[in-house]
């Protein structure tokens, strides 16, 4: 089934615009901002619903370990902070590796790996453990965003032609992917108040990771700084 276009990003200021713009056909949603030559450009953006209910799918994942229901996948809801690592185990599987790194009594950081995905998590004193990097490598492992489904190996003209004139080439590639040379950028929306969005969240933001020769989405890459 092909893959229906959705996404269009250009991230490339916080200079906001009170200015707001939705494709309807696309539920797409966009902020008008400047970027650094001064230019009014629109930043995709999700709300904080829609990035919550991010979901999180291994092709090869046991039903008992992708939820408690028939059919249901973990979401972003679930994974973004949980009271424990074993509470990520019980929604993904027993990962390959956990690397853990004690900070002190009460604190510390954890690079879960699987096949095709790593995350990393960070726990600070009485806080919940938190996501703040996640990366998918492999196709077996997929986001699915308002019912739009992304994973490495598809081709960047799956997504929509303001997805394709946002990408940007890279000084130089990341470490574990050399044939990286562009990427593209999808931000998340602050909590919505009375109704309204107010701006973008300066630190949490989605990278698709592309092979333009190849003209292929070699990762996708969350980040959030914490």
């Amino acid at each position: 089934m092909k893959i229906k276009p959705f996404l269009s990003f250009i991230a490339l200021s916080v200079i906001i615009i009170p200015c707001w713009h939705e494709v309807p056909a696309q539920t797409e949603r966009t902020l008008q901002q400047k970027d650094m030559r001064g230019e009014a450009t629109q930043v995709p953006y999700l709300r904080q619903d829609e990035y919550q209910g991010i979901s999180l799918t291994n092709e090869s994942m046991p039903q008992k370990a992708a939820g408690t229901s028939a059919g249901v996948q973990p979401t972003f809801k679930n994974l973004l902070s949980v009271s424990s690592l074993e509470e990520v185990t019980r929604l993904l599987g027993e990962p390959q590796s956990i690397e853990r790194n004690d900070l002190d009594e009460t604190s510390f950081t954890a690079l879960l790996r699987y096949d095709g995905l790593w995350m990393d998590y960070i726990k600070a004193g009485s806080e919940n453990v938190r996501l703040r990097k996640l990366k998918i490598t492999s196709p077996k492992w997929s986001i699915n965003v308002n019912g739009n489904v992304f994973r490495p190996g598809m081709k960047s003209h799956q997504l929509s032609q303001a997805v394709q004139h946002s990408i940007r080439e890279i000084g130089s590639p990341p470490a574990d992917s050399p044939d990286v040379d562009a990427s593209a950028i999808l931000r998340v929306a602050n909590p919505a108040k009375n109704g309204k969005t107010k701006g973008l969240k300066k630190n949490t933001r989605f990278t698709f990771q592309i092979d333009k020769d190849m003209g292929e989405i070699k990762g996708i890459v969350f980040l959030r700084l914490i």
